[in-house]
């Protein structure tokens, strides 16, 4: 697959109002974080890398960079306003990338909390193990990735979307 070129260092856009209520996506179990784990980008403010893979970080509830809005733009999607990027299914992680009418930029959202490519059998996971210390003494981070749903944990594989606070 082609990697879109996005530059590594960018600044949020804020100044679009969404009338949807954006949402972190946090899994449901805190595991080893007790503030639990919730899908983010790589990076902070000027730092933000948007070309690596998003993974699992330690909440922070209210920043833009781990809110979405689901079905928005389009119905499956997961749009990142911040950055004006939808979530996208690429091999077994998932990016940020231009939203588009990619098959690999739909959702399911399951009753039993899994996040799915559309009609696929793979669900989004955290790495098994203990979280990786990452930004400062209390944040922890783990790798992301789509994995067959009946290898994973539900533990692993179980997100809520509680809006911006858990």
């Amino acid at each position: 697959m082609i990697a879109a070129s996005l530059t590594p260092a960018v600044t949020p856009d804020t100044s679009v109002e969404s009338p949807q209520s954006e949402s972190l996506i946090k899994l449901a179990d805190p595991l080893d974080e007790p503030e639990f784990y919730c899908v983010d980008v790589v990076g902070h403010r000027t730092g933000v890398r948007l070309d690596r893979a998003l993974h699992a970080h330690t909440c922070k509830p209210g920043f833009e960079d781990e809110l979405f809005l689901f079905d928005t733009p389009e119905a499956g999607q997961l749009y990142m306003r911040a950055y004006d990027l939808c979530l996208e299914a690429r091999e077994n992680q998932v990016y940020l990338e231009p939203c588009s009418d990619s098959a690999m930029q739909s959702f399911d959202f399951g009753e039993d909390g899994t996040l799915r490519p559309e009609g696929t059998d793979v669900c989004l996971a955290v790495e098994a193990g203990s979280g990786q210390q990452a930004g400062g003494v209390s944040h922890v981070r783990r790798d992301l990735l789509l994995v067959p749903c009946y290898t994973v944990d539900a533990n692993l594989s179980r997100w809520v979307m509680p809006g911006p606070s858990p």
